[in-house]
């Protein structure tokens, strides 16, 4: 059957995708990456490349452009980035990461390597889209919460990591609407899975621990009055100061911590039936049911009657 224009206009953006990735770059020139926040809930990969490849697995030392999946299928091998050299094996199915702007090498340990490779981006505007990929400069993306994907994993029944690369590579071939929002919601599930704690060292616990603070505070009493100076004083920083660390340990702002958290609070009264909107409004530290309503709306996107009507009539389903 021929191919539809809409598929060969996607094989042919993929093609030059492929080459954008992993045109090599200027090391010297590249300077010292910016630090990019995200919260695991913001995480909604755009992939740019799926395949499976059978063949020699042999690379110089390159650089890509955005974030790389392997899941080493069949042969042997090392990823030798400048600080760590991971060997791979097919029969242990070795998942390795590797970061955007990172040097990077495949040596062969054996002629034929089979793999997935899918690489990607952990969301839309990460990093801000005002330029093309060939144009992007060095950057690193910080998840919040000290989670991180590990550069090795291993496929296993509890991440299900083979079975999903693989309708990932299937999606992405396939239907060039629906293929790729499929594929992406396989790779947010396989993401998800691979999440581990960072390393404290490469961590600040004593600003954690300032933050973690400040976060306790607020949880502590919802209804009082909060500030950010307030907040930055119960964590023993200066305002600036409290505002850049607050971000990067929650992926947002300060009074925008504390609207969330007020909601989320807001959501479990609202399954109380003998709780008024004003009641609940008011415990939570709103002015009045108007404004409390106006913040919830634009937090879950309906009004706190709508979400209690609904959640009403998940119960009596």
């Amino acid at each position: 059957m021929p191919r539809s224009s809409s598929q060969v206009r996607l094989r042919n953006t993929a093609a030059a995708a492929a080459v954008d990735v992993q045109r090599s770059a200027p090391f010297a020139k590249m300077g010292h990456p910016r630090l990019l926040t995200l919260s695991p809930g913001r995480l909604s990969p755009v992939i740019r490349i799926a395949h499976r490849v059978i063949g020699r697995l042999a690379l110089d030392e390159r650089i890509i452009r955005d974030h790389e999946l392997v899941l080493i299928l069949r042969g042997r091998g090392r990823l030798v980035f400048r600080d760590e050299s991971i060997s791979y094996d097919g029969a242990a199915r070795t998942l390795l990461f590797i970061p955007p702007f990172a040097p990077h090498r495949f040596e062969l340990g054996s002629d034929v390597v089979e793999h997935v490779a899918v690489h990607f981006d952990l969301a839309p505007d990460v990093p801000p889209p005002q330029h093309g990929l060939r144009d992007r400069t060095p950057y690193t993306v910080r998840l919040t919460g000290g989670l991180a994907v590990p550069r090795v994993a291993y496929a296993n029944p509890a991440n299900e990591a083979e079975p999903r690369l693989l309708r990932i590579v299937k999606a992405y071939a396939g239907d060039p609407i629906l293929g790729p929002v499929e594929a992406s919601a396989e790779l947010i599930v396989l993401l998800a899975r691979l999440l581990r704690p960072m390393p404290e060292t490469q961590d600040d616990p004593v600003a954690n621990a300032r933050i973690d603070r400040a976060i306790a505070f607020v949880l502590a009493d919802l209804a009082r009055a909060m500030s950010v100076e307030q907040l930055a004083g119960v964590a023993g920083l200066s305002t600036s100061r409290f505002n850049v660390l607050f971000r990067g340990r929650t992926g947002v702002a300060p009074m925008e911590y504390v609207r969330r958290a007020r909601v989320a609070e807001a959501r479990r009264l609202l399954a109380n039936v003998n709780l008024s909107i004003k009641q609940i409004a008011h415990q939570l530290g709103f002015a009045d049911p108007f404004h409390f309503s106006k913040v919830f709306r634009a937090v879950d996107g309906l009004p706190p009657t709508h979400f209690r009507e609904a959640l009403l009539a998940g119960r009596r389903s």
